[in-house]
C-alpha cells in the first residue's frame, strides 16, 4: 500500500492518494484523466521532475469509503500529457509473453526442444504429443518477469547451486536478456558470465574478496530510460582456504519497476547453518551504513552474528521478519557442521510454517541432478514428490536435468546457462501461472 509520504515531493499541494491495485486498462486512462486507484503515482515521483510535472494540482477528495475499516481517498486529478507519458503508458502496455515454435532435437531429451531463436527449452511439465516435432511454448519475457515479481519479496535458502540461480535471474532482470555460457556457440560478454560460472572464461575466482566486490558492483543498475533501478547489498566473506563455518553470502537486492518493487533474498545454507549478521537485514535497515561491512569483508572480525541457526530455525525466526511473500529452501549439501548425513526433506516444516503463516507460500527447492547422475535410469536416485513426507509445493530442478548433455555443466554439481535459464522461467511460472 503506498503511504501519503510517497507523494510529499512530487504532489505537494495535492491530496495523499493511497491506491490498491494497477490493471492495464486504468493505466491507458492516463492520457487523458485519472481517477485512483490505479496508477502508481509512486513510480512517476521516483523517476524524477519531467514526469512529475504532468500531474496538475487541481484535486479534490471526492469521498471516503469506510468499507472495512479501511479509509480510501479517491481522488481525481486533471492530467496533461507529453512524449514521456505516451512512451510510459506504451511500455505497460506491452505483451508479457512470447510464444516460441520448438522442435524437437535428437540430440535433446525428449522433454527438451530448441526455440526458433536457438535456445533449448523444457516441456517436461507441460501436456504435449510426442508425436509431433514442433510445438508452440509460452515464455514469460522481461515485463511479464517484472509484473510478476514485483510487490513480493523472496527469499532462496540454499548452497552455490541455488545462488547461481539467482545471479542468472538478476543479470536478467537488470539486461533484459539470459545469460549465454559455454553451453552456447554464441556466448553473452565474459563479464555476465563471470555472475554465474565464478570467473572468466570459465576459471575458477580464488579472489573472493574482489569477486564479492565486483559482483555487488555489477548488480547495480539505474535506468532512467525504463525507469528501472536495482541496488544491492553483500554480507560475504570466504577465506582462500574455504571452509563453510568461516564463509558468509547472504545477499539482499531491491529492484524497482513501474510495477511496483522486487525484492529478492539470499541466504547461504550449506551444512543446515544460516547466519545472520547484526548489521544487515533484516537486523539493520537496507539504506543504513552505520558499522556495516564491505563486500568481501564480512567475516569474523568485522560481523555480529545476531542469528545463528539451522534451516527450520531460519524458516520460524527470519523469513517473517524479512516480510517474505514466497521462499524457496533447501538444507544445501544434506550434512550437518559435523559433516554427518541429516535428513533433507523439510515438507512438514514447509506445510506446518506455511499453515501458521498463511501469507508466506512456501516451496522446497530441488538440488540440479549432478552430471553423474543425469544419464541413470535407476529410478531410486531421482526426485519423487509422493515420497515426501508431507504434502508442500516443489520447485523441481532435478528432473529438468534427466538426461540432459554433459556440456551443460560447469562441473560435476554446477549447471551453466540453459538450465539456469529453465530453473527461472519454471521459477516464474510457478509463482504466476501463464
Amino acid at each position: 500500500m503506498i503511504q501519503p509520504s510517497d507523494f510529499s515531493a512530487c504532489l505537494p499541494t495535492a491530496q495523499r492518494i493511497k491506491i490498491e491495485s494497477t490493471t492495464e486498462e486504468q493505466i491507458q486512462l492516463f492520457e487523458v484523466q485519472v481517477i485512483s486507484p490505479g496508477i502508481d503515482y509512486s513510480a512517476l515521483c521516483e523517476n524524477g521532475n519531467n514526469q512529475m510535472k504532468v500531474l496538475s494540482q487541481n484535486n479534490k477528495i471526492e469521498h471516503v469509503d469506510e468499507k472495512k475499516g479501511t479509509k480510501k481517498a479517491i481522488v481525481e486529478t486533471n492530467v496533461t500529457t507529453n512524449e514521456k507519458v505516451k512512451e510510459h503508458v506504451a511500455k505497460r502496455s506491452l505483451p508479457n509473453s512470447n510464444t516460441l515454435l520448438c522442435e524437437l532435437n535428437s540430440s535433446l531429451p525428449k522433454e527438451w526442444c530448441i526455440d526458433q531463436n536457438g535456445s533449448p527449452r523444457y516441456l517436461g511439465h507441460v501436456s504435449v504429443s510426442y508425436d509431433k516435432t514442433t510445438h508452440e511454448v509460452k515464455r514469460y519475457i522481461h515485463k511479464g518477469f517484472q509484473k510478476c515479481l514485483a510487490n513480493k519479496t523472496i527469499v532462496f535458502i540454499g548452497d552455490s547451486r541455488v545462488r547461481y540461480q539467482l545471479m542468472s535471474l538478476l543479470n536478467f532482470l537488470r539486461r533484459s536478456v539470459f545469460i549465454k555460457s559455454r553451453d552456447y556457440k554464441q556466448q553473452s560478454p565474459e563479464q555476465d558470465c563471470y555472475l554465474t560460472q565464478r570467473g572468466l572464461s570459465g576459471k575458477y575466482v580464488h579472489n573472493w574478496k574482489s569477486h564479492y566486490k565486483r559482483s555487488t558492483v555489477m548488480l547495480e543498475f539505474n535506468s532512467t530510460t525504463d525507469h528501472v533501478i536495482q541496488h544491492n547489498l553483500c554480507d560475504c566473506y570466504r577465506e582462500a582456504q574455504f571452509s563453510p563455518l568461516t564463509t558468509y553470502e547472504n545477499r539482499f537486492v531491491k529492484h524497482k519497476t513501474t510495477y511496483g518493487e522486487i525484492n529478492l533474498v539470499y541466504l547461504q545454507n550449506f551444512q543446515d547453518l544460516i547466519r545472520m549478521n547484526k548489521h544487515h537485514p533484516p537486523y539493520s535497515p537496507f539504506w543504513s551504513t552505520e558499522n556495516r561491512c564491505s563486500p568481501g569483508e564480512c567475516g569474523e572480525e568485522n560481523r555480529t552474528n545476531t542469528f545463528s541457526g539451522n534451516t527450520n530455525e531460519t524458516i520460524w525466526q527470519v523469513l517473517p521478519l524479512l516480510n517474505t511473500t514466497h521462499a524457496f529452501v533447501s538444507k544445501g549439501w544434506g550434512k550437518d557442521v559435523n559433516g554427518d548425513p541429516i535428513e533433507t526433506d523439510i515438507s512438514c516444516t514447509l506445510q506446518a510454517f506455511q499453515e501458521h503463516h498463511p501469507h508466506i507460500k512456501m516451496f522446497a527447492i530441488t538440488h540440479p541432478a549432478s552430471k553423474n547422475q543425469v544419464k541413470t535410469n535407476d529410478t531410486e536416485t531421482w526426485f519423487n514428490k509422493d515420497k515426501l513426507e508431507c504434502s508442500t509445493d516443489v520447485l523441481d530442478r532435478q528432473t529438468m536435468c534427466k538426461n540432459v548433455p554433459e556440456g551443460w555443466y560447469s562441473d560435476n554439481l554446477h549447471v551453466r546457462s540453459i538450465l539456469n535459464e529453465e530453473f527461472n522461467h519454471r521459477l516464474i511460472e510457478t509463482l504466476c501461472p501463464i
